[in-house]
């Protein structure tokens, strides 16, 4: 298979990939931006995966050990050689290492940031402040932040293969999600900068009861008290609004110092959970709550990769939630990206997310709808829809199909999970094929009679039990990593249908 198309012949001379003979058929030279740059031939036989596919979206199924990240690894390498920003997430130690030796091919070493743990296995300087650059994103108030703690909130709490518990669920969340607003305002008119520490500090020492507010002692160890004070004192100044410090001091002294003991209590341990994925241990803790070093904005601006090390299998939940949140606070500043008036090419970004199970949320799909005219490219890689559907909390393979939506290239690697290869066999879809039978009877009155008939059957164009067989790279098999694909009103050439089998070739870079 050709693997490189526009990409090799206008960025690759000399890095040792094979060219491909094929040009444009107009002749017209094109930025690599262009939703119609070519960067791989999937089948050898002119299928190519172009810029406008990777705006589209990747999702990848395969099992561990089928070749799906060494052969998508050629990608994101091809990628990286055009000059996108990427942000990579990390599941798993050796992905750090990955991204290192692609860069380094693509000639965009000097591009990378690592946030967590370097290729020596030793933590580097680098921080992100995610409450920090959320409360100074243009445009931001306090229900964009409120917006983007409770999400985190969500991600933290959700158990693998927990389900949503409906209504109850949510009337504790907009619980949660009041308390936290009037929390963020009660700091931001007392002039104080926004931690996660600071907003359980607030909530922890209001009033618990009317009479509390009379008590010295009381008042003189309250931060939410010492903050109403400060926030009187802004009044005063005229550097706040009347309207506004009267909303927090009726909500404080009647609101909050009425609850019921059952709603404070949970609510209680639900910003004690906040506060520990931000604050329970090193070096997350550092990463997190100190002063950014770097941020969304230099992979959007200046085409930064940058590269999440914190593995879940190392640094487990924590790590999970500090993964998110640059990954979340990219989605929404891509969102809010402004274009060039002139309309000048734009770098596209690139979000990585292997072992997408630990890190999807149902933000996702919206994201995936949207960020296309701005430029983004998702490539999500899962082994199975089992871990979308613990991940997602929902019970069938039709939901994470809804989910997956706008992701509308598909790759399907070897796996044998029966659930996955059905969802594999259904997203490629069935054929009406034309099925002909013969009968023959014969008998002593009227002799032998032969009789033809043809009906119609509605048949998997590629059987679930085929994914299986797929070859999964190393050695014994050349070093080729077999695949299904499809995308969406595509028809390929070597199948003449919206499906086609080919292999990537495994080298040492991506093994």
């Amino acid at each position: 298979m050709s693997l490189f198309g526009d990409a090799w012949k206008k960025f690759g001379q000399g890095r040792g990939a094979q060219p491909t003979p094929q040009a444009l058929s107009t002749g017209e030279e094109m930025s690599p931006y262009d939703p119609r740059f070519r960067l791989m031939d999937l089948t050898g036989a002119g299928d190519w995966l172009t810029m406008n596919d990777m705006f589209t979206g990747i999702a990848a199924f395969g099992a561990a050990g089928s070749g799906k990240t060494s052969s998508l690894a050629t990608l994101a390498m091809v990628l990286m050689e055009i000059q996108c920003g990427f942000v990579w997430l990390c599941a798993k130690p050796d992905e750090v290492q990955l991204v290192h030796r692609l860069a380094a091919a693509a000639g965009r070493a000097a591009d990378v940031e690592i946030i967590g743990l370097d290729i020596n296995g030793e933590l580097t300087p680098h921080r992100f402040n995610p409450l920090d650059y959320e409360a100074n994103a243009p445009g931001a108030g306090t229900g964009a932040v409120v917006e983007y703690l409770s999400d985190c909130h969500k991600v933290l709490s959700m158990k693998e293969g927990e389900r949503s518990k409906g209504g109850e669920d949510r009337f504790w969340q907009e619980q949660f999600e009041r308390l936290l607003r009037y929390c963020i305002d009660t700091a931001k008119l007392a002039g104080r900068p926004l931690s996660v520490d600071l907003l359980q500090k607030i909530q922890l020492s209001g009033p618990t009861s009317p009479a509390q507010l009379a008590e010295d002692a009381w008042a003189s160890q309250s931060t939410c008290w010492k903050c109403l004070i400060e926030a009187e004192a802004r009044l005063d100044q005229g550097e706040i609004a009347e309207a506004d410090f009267e909303r927090i001091l009726n909500f404080w002294q009647k609101d909050y110092a009425g609850l019921a003991m059952k709603t404070r209590s949970i609510i209680d341990v639900t910003f004690a959970s906040l506060v520990d994925s931000f604050y329970a241990e090193e070096p997350l803790r550092s990463i997190l709550t100190t002063t950014s070093t770097i941020t969304p904005d230099d992979v959007i601006n200046d085409g930064k990769i940058v590269v999440l090390s914190l593995p879940t299998n190392i640094f487990h939940g924590p790590g999970r939630m500090a993964q998110f949140t640059f990954k979340y606070s990219l989605q929404r500043a891509m969102l809010r990206r402004i274009k060039p008036a002139d309309g000048a090419p734009v770098r596209p970004i690139v979000l990585w997310v292997d072992e997408a199970h630990a890190f999807a949320h149902r933000f996702d799909s919206q994201y995936f709808a949207e960020v296309r005219s701005n430029r983004g490219i998702n490539v999500f890689l899962e082994q199975g829809v089992g871990g979308y559907m613990d991940a997602l909390g929902v019970e069938h393979k039709e939901q994470v199909d809804r989910f997956l939506q706008n992701l509308a290239t598909k790759f399907f690697f070897q796996n044998t999970s029966p659930l996955t290869n059905e969802f594999a066999a259904d997203v490629i879809g069935k054929r009406l094929i034309k099925k002909g039978t013969v009968s023959w009877n014969q008998s002593h009155h009227s002799g032998a009679t032969a009789g033809e008939s043809e009906t119609e059957e509605e048949r998997y164009q590629v059987f679930p039990g085929e994914f299986s067989q797929l070859r999964r790279g190393g050695v014994e098999n050349n070093l080729e990593v077999e695949f299904y694909v499809t995308k969406a009103g595509a028809v390929f050439r070597n199948t003449g249908a919206n499906w086609a089998r080919g292999h990537f070739q495994q080298t040492e870079l991506t093994r």
